[in-house]
């Protein structure tokens, strides 16, 4: 049944695009079979690259927001945890033979004898200009080569106080945490409780409102009237451009799975 229906939308958003150029070549072109032909053919190379395109673009961006969301709702499952540090610690023991558990901080030692510090920062605010002298001062005495500090986020400040210091200080983010920590080694917490996020209304639920699949009917109709229309007017080429507009509008309410969200309706 899926298939069906995906077939007939193939069918229906091809026959939208067929439309809309066949009757600017009507305007410019005397012979109707030729446009009919011309149109026809042109219909077949849109699909065919837009079929590519969409596939493409979807996978990668669907493939975006799921670690967006995954990043956001590990670190708060970190944050959660009795203590987080065990969790960076075996992430840490998966590469790294030589690594020592300290109180807030994990010490690792590499062969040539620079030592990296591990200091996650496990809390739902940002890290300021004072948390990173806290960090400093507390890891003072095993004078690291490096520090990571892996956290929710940070204040932008805090990338220009850090030119301050010699040492080699690592900001990570909770996105740049999962990209350069979690999938880098392979190695990812459990996802206990996940983000309520509030959806706030923008120019984005604007346009999913006006580019939504139930306002395509609206659109075609409009612009099959205006289609029939143009045959008995002689100035037509108002008609053309209108049509031209709706059929556009019909075929992305239609087809663009961005926006086609459900419309909330009063429940009583």
């Amino acid at each position: 049944m899926k298939k069906i229906n995906y077939l007939l939308q193939i069918l229906l958003k091809s026959a939208l695009i067929f439309i809309l150029i066949f009757i600017w070549l009507k305007f410019f072109l005397k012979s109707i079979w030729l446009s009919i032909l011309i149109a026809l053919s042109s219909t077949i190379f849109i699909e065919a690259i837009l079929l590519f395109l969409l596939r493409k673009r979807q996978k990668i961006s669907s493939l975006r927001a799921n670690e967006i969301e995954d990043a956001e709702n590990m670190f708060l499952s970190l944050i959660e945890l009795d203590n987080p540090l065990n969790f960076f610690l075996n992430l840490v023991k998966t590469r790294h033979s030589c690594c020592i558990k300290h109180k807030n901080f994990i010490e690792i030692r590499h062969c040539n004898k620079i030592k990296t510090i591990l200091y996650p920062f496990p809390h739902l605010k940002k890290l300021e200009e004072s948390d990173i002298i806290t960090i400093i001062k507390n890891t003072k005495k095993i004078s690291p080569d490096k520090i990571v500090i892996p956290c929710d986020c940070y204040n932008k400040s805090c990338m220009d106080f850090l030119k301050n210091f010699n040492m080699n200080i690592v900001l990570l983010d909770k996105y740049q945490t999962y990209k350069l920590l979690f999938k880098e080694y392979e190695f990812y917490p459990e996802i206990t409780i996940k983000f309520k996020k509030e959806k706030k209304k923008n120019l984005k639920d604007f346009i999913s409102y006006s580019l939504n699949r139930s306002r395509s009917k609206g659109y075609i109709f409009s612009a099959i009237i205006l289609f029939v229309m143009s045959f008995f007017v002689y100035q037509n080429i108002y008609y053309y451009i209108m049509i031209s507009v709706l059929l556009l509008l019909g075929i992305l309410s239609f087809s663009n799975k961005r926006y086609n969200v459900k419309i909330e309706k009063e429940l009583l």
